[in-house]
């Protein structure tokens, strides 16, 4: 008798086919916006690409970079000076930042650097005589990282009620995800600014920073919001003094349109992070900057080798030359060109999608679109979006999904013509889904 794994009885709930259920696919290469399994079919990624892995998979200058990183080189610590490497970097990095940062810390993970914008914040209070402000401000259902210092930040999200009595002081504002044609966007944003004024009236003396993701919560579902929502929620924040942290580890490198996705709003961050994107997802690799006018309220730490040290500044040198191959990659007249089009496809066939009954919340920004399923049998939900994650398989197309939640993040490598297949297939899917995934009457 046959023994069935967990994954073949959720295919056999959800009616999937074994033969092409992604858990059964051995993928074994990859190249540009493909993968490759072992019996030589090619998917379009939109799955393992989505995240970290912006540019593409294997991309040829990246690797190059990273293959001319000599096992003799020394790693790059705190002590920066004396590591010709850590100052290529700082060059190539500068010219990207927003007018008057700097970059302040660099780490062999993004956690790390996540943790650094932190301790930051709570240092500048520190110096400043203001020692009662441990209290971090962030977004319902952000996310923000693995590490200690971010569970509180993590903390309306599943699977971090545990470490709540441990977890650095935070409060969390509502968020206002919207979609298109979303009649209460008003109404909800009101909601979290009105919240948020109230929570500052009676606390702005104990808040050191707020964290947000501008406009694109990722992990936790492509929650969106509208520049105009978080351009004035960032001048409230300022009006107090309260540090802003800009968390841009998935939001960066024209993910969102503009270089970073805080361009997009009026006003720059005090505190900026960001994240392995910068080495297109092939090492682990964390920054953070912050602007000049705080500098010397964070001196001498923050030029302090010893200190710098201790705090996990730390990169090794395959990390700092793929971030300047990336940034090479990137900085050209053609890239933004080709994110106007992939989002004009996005804008097209969303809404042609949202037509279907079973969708929902269709949202797009930049290069990255989101829809949900219309799921009656919350029960189902799960089995559902595997369904529809295999029947894509079939077409070739690797999608991934959380919830009802549908994920559509391109690499930029994507070529317009293939994001036009991409939806093509899911038009297909979504025609076929049977409906007693969906529907309580069936």
């Amino acid at each position: 008798m046959k023994t069935l794994t967990q994954s073949d009885k959720l295919a056999q709930k959800s009616g999937a086919n074994n033969n092409v259920f992604l858990q059964k696919l051995n993928l074994c290469k990859a190249g540009g916006s493909r993968v490759y399994c072992d019996s030589g079919h090619a998917f379009i990624d939109m799955a393992y690409c989505s995240m970290q892995n912006i540019l593409g998979h294997n991309v040829q200058s990246v690797t190059d970079a990273i293959c001319q990183a000599r096992d003799s080189q020394p790693q790059c610590t705190g002590y920066t000076n004396h590591h010709a490497l850590f100052h290529t970097l700082q060059d190539k990095i500068r010219p990207l930042l927003p007018t008057g940062h700097k970059t302040t810390y660099v780490s062999s993970h993004e956690s790390l650097a996540m943790d650094m914008a932190l301790k930051l914040a709570y240092l500048y209070w520190h110096k400043n005589n203001e020692p009662q402000r441990n209290t971090v401000l962030s977004f319902a259902h952000g996310y923000h990282g693995p590490s200690f210092g971010s569970l509180g930040l993590n903390g309306s999200l599943p699977g971090f009620d545990d470490f709540r009595s441990i977890a650095p002081t935070c409060e969390h504002i509502p968020f206002p995800h919207t979609w298109l044609e979303d009649p209460d966007v008003e109404r909800k944003e009101n909601f979290a600014y009105d919240r948020l004024e109230e929570y500052l009236a009676q606390n702005a003396r104990y808040v050191s920073a707020m964290v947000v993701e501008p406009l694109v919560q990722s992990t936790g579902g492509m929650h969106i919001c509208r520049p105009v929502f978080l351009t004035n929620i960032l001048k409230l924040i300022k009006s107090y003094g309260i540090l802003v942290i800009c968390d841009e580890r998935f939001t960066a490198l024209l993910r969102c349109g503009p270089l970073f996705a805080s361009n997009l709003l009026n006003g720059s961050p005090d505190i900026l992070v960001l994240g392995s994107t910068l080495t297109n997802g092939t090492s682990p690799f964390g920054v953070c900057t912050t602007h000049a006018r705080l500098l010397d309220s964070l001196e001498p730490a923050t030029s302090d080798p010893a200190f710098l040290d201790q705090h996990g500044f730390h990169i090794h040198p395959a990390a700092a030359q793929a971030t300047c191959a990336t940034i090479d990659f990137i900085n050209t007249a053609t890239m933004a060109e080709h994110i106007r089009r992939l989002h004009a496809i996005h804008s097209q066939r969303l809404n042609i999608l949202l037509q279907q009954p079973i969708v929902e919340r269709v949202r797009f920004v930049g290069s990255v679109g989101a829809f949900d399923f219309v799921c009656e049998r919350h029960n189902l939900k799960y089995q559902l979006t595997s369904w529809f994650q295999d029947a894509c398989a079939r077409e070739r197309v690797l999608i991934h999904c959380s919830g009802q939640t549908v994920y559509l993040v391109p690499p930029l490598c994507l070529q317009p013509d293939d994001l036009e297949k991409i939806y093509d297939s899911i038009d297909k899917v979504v025609a076929s889904v049977p409906l007693h995934f969906v529907t309580a009457c069936s």
